[in-house]
Order: C-alpha cells, then structure tokens, then sequence
C-alpha cells in the first residue's frame, strides 16, 4: 500500500532536501528544528534504492516509512512480550499495525516514522538495561533516544518527563531482581541525558554552522509560529478534538478499553503504569491544544502506550474461561476490522493514484509557458514537477491584513497590464480563506475565464481523511 506520490507536501519538501543532500554531500534540512536525521535517512534510502531500481526519489523517501513503521511493530512487540507477556504482546503488534493513525503514516514519508523507530529502539534498550544493570543498554538507549530528537526533536522534549521518570523509578521497583540506590538512580539518568544530548547537538550543530545563518532564521519563526501563534492554551475545546481522532483511530470502546488497561497495570507495576500514563499525557495535553490538532498524525506518538493498555486488558481476560476467552477474540477482530476499514480505502487509493502532480502538470499543459500560476501550499509541486513560474499568494492561519491584500493586487495587476497571462485555481484562492477574506477581495477584483476542471487531494486534514476535490482553473482578468 505504499503511496504512489508525495501525498502530502511535507513529503516532496523532504524528497527536495534529501536531494540536495546527496547532491552537495552536505546536509540540507526541512523547516522547523530541521529534522536532520530524518533528511539523511530519506537520502540513504535514496541512495540505496538507487543501486537496484531506476531513479525514483519519491519511492524511496516512501519506502523508509515503509521499512522504519515495519520495524517498529517489531521493537514493540519485544517491549510488551519483556514487560508483559506474549499474548500481550501479540495483542499489541496486531493492533499497532493496523491502527489507522500509524499505518496511513507509514505509507508515505515524514518524520513521525523515524521518530517512532528510534523511540521505541530506545525503550528495548532501556528494557535491556533494567534486566541486566549494564552500562552499555543504558548508552544505547540514550543513543537512540537522541536520534529521535534529531529526528523530530519537538517529540523528544515531550517524552523527556516521562523517560526520566522511568530511569528514576522503575529500577527501584518490585518489578526488577535488585534494589538499586538512588545515587545509581541518578548517574543512569545522567548517563541517559548525556548521550541523547551529544547525539542532538551532533546532528544540529552542522546547521547552525551553515554560513547564510538561514537555519537560525527558520527555527527562531518555527518557535514563534509553533508555540506562540499557534499554542492555545489549555482548555477542553481542542482537547475534544484530539479525543475525537483518538476514538476514531482505536475506536471508542477501544479507548475505554485502553484506559481501563493502564489501571490494571497500576495495580501491578505502579512504575510503567505512571510511566504510560506520562507518555500519553505529555503529548495529549501539548498537541490537544495546539492549532494543528485538526490533523491526527501528531498524536502518532502516544497511540503505543494506549495500545499497551488495550492489549494488557484483553489478554488479563483472554486467561479467562474459554467462553471469556472466545469473546475476548471477538471483540478483538470485530475493532481491528473498524480500524482497518476506517484507513485502507484512502491507501489504496494514494497506492494508485497521485492526484497533486496529476493536477499540476494538467495546469502546465493548459497555460502559457510565460504565465503565472497563482499558488498557496501546492506552490512545491508546481516548482518540483512543472517548468511554470508561479505567484505565491500571502497565506495567513487566521486573516491577512488590507496592506498583505493589495500588495498581492498590486503585483497581479502589474503581470496582467504588462501582458503576463495570470491564472488561478480553487485551492489558490479558496485556501487560507477563513470569513471568505481572500476570496471576497479577490473577486471583487477580478473576474475568470474557466479553462477546466481536474481532480485535486488536498492534504491538511491528515491521511484518515479523504479530501479529493474537482477543482477549476481560471485566467485572471481584472475587473
């Protein structure tokens, strides 16, 4: 079910820096904190697939989600069955595979796949750790938690809280054979943080060097748009919403189900129940009030430890009796079906189709070579896939300002009068537009001539959602 295009434009943006990566041999990074590692593994991959099949850059930065969510299933299933048990274990692979959230992620590429990968690897060392007292387990897991950090670091600081506390408590706890001093407590978490942070700063630092100092520019705007514009404060209207994506990604009974998991566990191993409940909480309470909740994908992170409640749950009463038992399976299939059913039809159809570089060579082949294409967020595609000059619009998450707007007018007006065809689509003027403040300015401006119509996926509201549009196309005449 791999996706057949960059569904989303984070995708092609990733495909464009891993590129120049293996162009220059010096590393380019995405917007925000960077997510350096995750740039150098979509170029390995590149690399590597390079070696067996003709030059598909896009395949390939796909396939690394693909490979790293397979993975993945794999260290959680080593985590379940080393805290748990087997059935636990099998219970929470199965589910993990098919939760709708993860797999419409782990078909196409970004950086939530990687992050996961490294997380989880971190924790199988930590487990590792526990179990034997060993330094070396303990350095790895600092390692790879790192390297989620390098990753998508903003997941890293979230789940920091919750890791520390594991290191402080767990090896005190019934769970393990030996009683370990707080002194040792410590010097593990010391050992911990201090090689998370050196694998952080290793993958960071290259960009801070880099000499047009554009990176600081971008992380300095990516805080500020990140955690001041678009942070809204705790309150339950967007905590809501989360909820909503949580219980449309397990389903709601398997929510219940999840929550009342982490109990039970409490009342057995009071240490990585906090520990699960950290993990969930953290995130949940960040990213359940930010702007950006309106795409599940970034609740990804702590779909793992609900699904370890879930399937703790269902296998304290799968050794039940054999009717409790049977009943347990039941249920069980009867939620894999609902998620599964919720995610496959939009795979398969981004497996065989890729409506967004569909729609801007369209676009090429009905305008002029000279023209300008009015673009918001699709501006990528039409510089990645098409030779024609595009005219990015001012884009604003809440509303643009009368001066952004004829700015704007100012520059159109100029291309059309020198004799530039300009033309526009719905997503360019439609995009952005909350209270119509775009669109009602743009057409009291300007009129349209219909070239046609072609179809459009638009990618905002997350893989779970099928947003396929049959957008129009229009040259831009002034009123």
């Amino acid at each position: 079910m791999i996706s057949k295009g960059p569904y989303n434009v984070d995708t092609l943006n990733l495909v464009i820096q891993a590129e120049k990566t293996l162009e220059t041999h010096r590393l380019h990074y995405l917007f925000g904190s960077g997510y350096p590692l995750t740039v150098l593994l979509a170029a390995f991959f590149m690399f590597f697939v390079n070696l067996f099949l003709p030059s598909d850059p896009v395949f390939a930065v796909n396939l690394m989600s693909v490979v790293l969510s397979s993975i993945s299933v794999l260290f959680l299933f080593y985590i379940v069955q080393e805290l748990f048990g087997f059935t636990e274990a099998i219970f929470s692979s199965v589910m993990f595979s098919l939760c709708p959230v993860f797999f419409g992620l782990s078909v196409y590429g970004k950086s939530h796949t990687p992050s996961l990968f490294f997380l989880l690897l971190s924790l199988c060392f930590l487990i590792q750790h526990f179990k034997s007292g060993r330094a070396g387990p303990l350095c790895r897991a600092g390692i790879f938690f790192g390297a989620m950090g390098a990753a998508r670091f903003q997941d890293m600081i979230l789940l920091l809280l919750a890791f520390c506390f594991l290191l402080l408590f767990y090896p005190g706890s019934q769970e393990c054979s030996h009683v370990v001093s707080w002194k040792k407590r410590f010097y593990s978490l010391g050992v911990f943080l201090f090689f998370m942070a050196g694998i952080v700063v290793l993958f960071h630092v290259p960009l801070f060097l880099q000499k047009s100092g554009q990176y600081s520019n971008n992380l300095t705007r990516f805080l500020r748009v990140g955690l001041k514009d678009s942070f809204l404060g705790a309150g339950p209207s967007s905590l809501i919403i989360a909820g909503h994506h949580l219980s449309y990604t397990l389903t709601f009974p398997g929510v219940i189900i999840a929550c009342a998991g982490l109990v039970k566990i409490f009342q057995r191993k009071k240490a990585i129940s906090i520990f699960l409940v950290l993990w969930i909480a953290v995130p949940l309470l960040f990213y359940g009030n930010h702007r950006f909740i309106i795409n599940p994908r970034f609740l990804v992170v702590l779909l793992p430890p609900l699904i370890i409640g879930q399937s703790y749950i269902l296998a304290y009463w799968a050794r039940k009796n054999s009717f409790v038992r049977g009943c347990v399976y039941v249920f069980f299939c009867v939620i894999l079906f609902a998620c599964f059913s919720r995610i496959y039809p939009n795979v398969k159809f981004r497996h065989e189709t890729e409506l967004l570089p569909d729609f801007v060579r369209w676009v090429e082949q009905k305008t002029e070579a000279d023209s300008r294409i009015i673009v918001a967020d699709e501006a990528l595609f039409f510089t990645y896939y098409t030779k024609q000059k595009i005219l990015r619009r001012p884009t604003h998450n809440i509303k643009l300002s009368p001066e952004e707007l004829m700015r704007f007018k100012k520059t159109v007006d100029n291309f059309i009068e020198s004799g530039v065809p300009v033309y526009a689509t719905s997503a360019s003027i439609f995009a952005y537009d909350r209270d119509e403040h775009f669109s009602s300015f743009f057409l009291e401006n300007y009129d349209g001539v219909l070239i046609g119509q072609h179809y459009y996926e638009d990618w905002h509201l997350g893989s779970l959602n099928s947003q396929v549009y049959f957008f129009d196309l229009y040259r831009v005449i002034k009123r």
